[in-house]
């Protein structure tokens, strides 16, 4: 999964985990790296709050490997979302709290649940 950012909901109920949990060194293009994390993922959370364009490329990109792309914004910023995305059924977000949850209802609803094993927890 990648680009969920720290959600721990995320990993506890919906059972994936981010890219973002993982900090590697290293002397790549920060470019080069993002399209591999994406090439290893089986979904990509492209959160569109702030409208940086990278995300736009981010997303296309996953889609174009055949992965399920989660949009997500925050709701004050819908209305600012650009055309080729305002039409998608982005999750929309008026918190942290809120983002967790509708984001680990999401993850289920559209992936089921994943395969990371808890400590004291079985794995389904």
């Amino acid at each position: 999964m990648h680009k969920i950012g720290k959600c721990p909901l995320c990993r506890l109920e919906a059972r994936y985990i981010s890219s973002a949990y993982q900090i590697k060194e290293h002397n790549n293009l920060f470019d080069d790296e993002m399209i591999s994390e994406i090439r290893q993922s089986r979904a990509v959370v492209a959160e569109f709050t702030g409208q940086r364009a990278g995300v736009y490329y981010e997303a296309r990109f996953a889609r174009g490997l055949g992965l399920e792309v989660v949009p997500s914004v925050r709701q004050d910023e819908m209305n600012a979302c650009h055309f080729d995305t305002n039409h998608l059924n982005h999750i929309l977000w008026s918190g942290a709290t809120d983002l967790q949850v509708k984001l680990k209802n999401r993850l289920v609803a559209t992936l089921g649940r994943g395969s990371i094993a808890l400590p004291g927890r079985d794995r389904h």
